[in-house]
């Protein structure tokens, strides 16, 4: 059995591909929550729990599976974290044990991350998984406390061919990638000067093999590797250990789209303007606008949306988009060709797949552009409590705010609610089952005015709530740690406590725990605190607290005065060390 290895030899593992943005991840809890995921396990009693087995691998679909070396299994917690529990690396002869400290479910995990076998086997969860999420948990009881789990490695599999335009020239601008089905990590290349390509370590059992366009200019329309054949259609193929594809040529086939490029008065391009492309329905006779977004131009002022032979497409920009680069100026709204609304606009279609319909939009200028805060809102949405909007640190300062609390029900649009333009409100009885909005309105003389509306909550659902109100304690001086008050949690929550630390309304990445330490550099500053959890289908909970920093204390030392006091002479004043620096 090899030797112990330290913390930084074992393998960590991300057991859900990507980071989950916090509101957006309620929904993926909720499906684990119905596929009985969430499962504890049972309380620990005297028994020993053991896992054992022996690893075997096997390099092609026809080969005899053979023992693995230095590769290790883990036992993880049988929930949407599957954080690791215990673990052991094999023994030359592939066996291996050890003990959990609980009977219950677990989430098994085989991988040669850090071993000689890394470059030849995939590593994989239980059932063949790429990913924790869909494995199959494997038990210990108190009726077996020993369980035999012997699992199986498969070699990756390789894919080569070339990759072609339909006029049959080599394409270089490509990519070719292969990611595991159940998500896991992507292997990808790209072709030589003459189009062909090799890429290794295709995972095996089911994963996704595609070609797509990096020209920047979508030129071409993505094509996958279905097992025996370049198809258009997503598809997963299935690649049996050890695979070899040779000749898995692509021809790709041009995109069929609206390219349009978006200026200035000066004709030069603009970067990061909003757009929506409509599209006629012809069954309702309306034009319906995409279901996503922030849509914006790229870099070179470009626009590329996907069409449909023959339907019908409009197209209209407008500049309230502020997440991109900072720029000067902003652009007054247009629809193409030259018109203000969406109603008034040219209609573009495609007569012939693969076809490319132009479109040049000039913008007029409307103001120097400012740079907008983040609102945010904390409180309770419930009836007699307090919201309150804190507009964020708008600028260049000064910029006038105006507040207007708004609702909304089932997704129809926002209304103003009456007389309610203060930073706070209290919701009635009247907003129960209205989603209640914040928006703040941005203005300033010679400036385009901006307007942000941020979600509050819905009033008269259940929500998190904490036992104590939202604080901040420590002494609000340099040197010195500020830590976040709020009691209890309930419930507990499946995503969060989240915190994010500001000075002067600007947000501040050294911390982003319940803590953050004052430096010297946030003397005289306003730090602000805020908490974010979410509990689908609860209402999230927001909470909030500022303190002040102490302004700092200069040490000044008496300047001095050299040279000599006569006419000609040159006199230097001496300031001395002032601190703490910078002064």
């Amino acid at each position: 059995m090899p030797l112990p290895r330290s913390a930084a030899d074992h393998p960590i593992q991300r057991p859900r591909q990507g980071v989950w943005a916090r509101p957006w991840a309620v929904l993926a809890a909720v499906v684990l929550v119905a596929a009985g995921l969430f499962a504890g396990a049972v309380p620990a009693s005297a028994a020993t729990y053991t896992f054992k087995g022996v690893v075997k691998g096997k390099l092609s679909a026809t080969a005899t599976a053979t023992p693995l070396g230095d590769v290790w299994v883990g036992a993880y917690t049988n929930n949407s974290a599957a954080s690791s529990v215990a673990g052991a690396w094999t023994a030359a002869d592939g066996s291996y044990s050890f003990t959990v400290p609980a009977a219950g479910s677990y989430k098994m995990w085989t991988t040669c991350s850090s071993g000689p076998c890394s470059a030849t086997y995939a590593s994989e969860w239980n059932n063949n998984e790429s990913g924790s999420y869909n494995s199959t948990p494997v038990a210990v009881t108190d009726a077996a406390p020993t369980t035999t789990f012997n699992p199986q490695l498969e070699a990756y599999g390789t894919i080569s061919g070339r990759i072609t335009n339909q006029a049959g020239q080599p394409l270089t601008a490509v990519s070719v990638e292969a990611s595991p089905a159940g998500g896991g990590q992507v292997s990808s290349t790209k072709p030589d000067a003459n189009g062909y390509y090799t890429l290794g370590k295709v995972p095996p059992n089911k994963a996704y093999i595609s070609v797509r366009d990096e020209s920047g200019q979508r030129l071409y329309l993505e094509k996958y590797w279905n097992g025996t054949a370049a198809v258009d259609t997503y598809t997963p193929a299935t690649v049996p250990a050890g695979v070899k594809w040779t000749n898995a040529n692509f021809v790709m086939s041009n995109e069929t789209l609206i390219e349009a490029t978006v200026t200035g008065p000066d004709g030069a391009p603009i970067a990061d303007v909003g757009y929506v492309p409509w599209v006629y329905n012809d069954a309702t006779g309306a034009w319906d606008g995409p279901q996503m977004g922030p849509l914006t131009s790229d870099a070179n002022g470009k626009i590329y949306w996907r069409m449909t032979v023959g339907k019908k497409y409009k197209l209209c920009v407008s500049d309230t988009v502020y997440g991109g680069a900072p720029r000067e100026y902003r652009y007054k709204p247009e629809c193409y060709n030259n018109v203000a609304t969406m109603e008034a606009a040219s209609i573009l279609t495609a007569t012939s797949a693969g076809q490319r319909v132009p479109a040049a939009i000039q913008l007029e200028r409307d103001g120097l552009s400012m740079a907008p805060g983040r609102p945010y809102v904390y409180g309770s949405a419930q009836a007699g409590q307090t919201l309150t909007v804190d507009p964020g640190a708008w600028g260049p300062a000064p910029v006038d705010l105006a507040h207007q609390w708004q609702r909304s029900k089932e997704g129809a649009q926002l209304q103003d609610i009456a007389g309610a333009t203060a930073t706070t409100y209290v919701p009635t009885a009247a907003d129960a089952g209205y989603d209640i909005w914040a928006k703040v309105t941005g203005t300033k003389a010679g400036y385009s005015s901006y307007s942000e509306t941020v979600h509050a909550g819905a009033s008269g659902a259940e929500a998190v709530t904490a036992s104590a109100p939202f604080t901040i304690s420590g002494t609000p001086s340099a040197g010195n740690t500020l830590t976040v008050n709020h009691g209890t949690l309930s419930p507990v929550p499946d995503f969060g406590p989240y915190y994010d630390w500001f000075v002067n309304g600007v947000q501040d990445y050294r911390s982003n725990q319940r803590t953050f330490l004052l430096q010297t550099s946030d003397a005289g500053k306003k730090v602000t605190a805020r908490l974010s959890v979410y509990d689908w289908p609860l209402q999230p909970y927001h909470g909030q607290a500022s303190v002040t920093v102490a302004a700092g204390t200069l040490s000044a030392p008496v300047p001095t005065v050299s040279g000599t006091a006569k006419v000609g002479s040159v006199l230097t004043a001496v300031p001395g060390p002032w601190g703490p620096a910078p002064v």
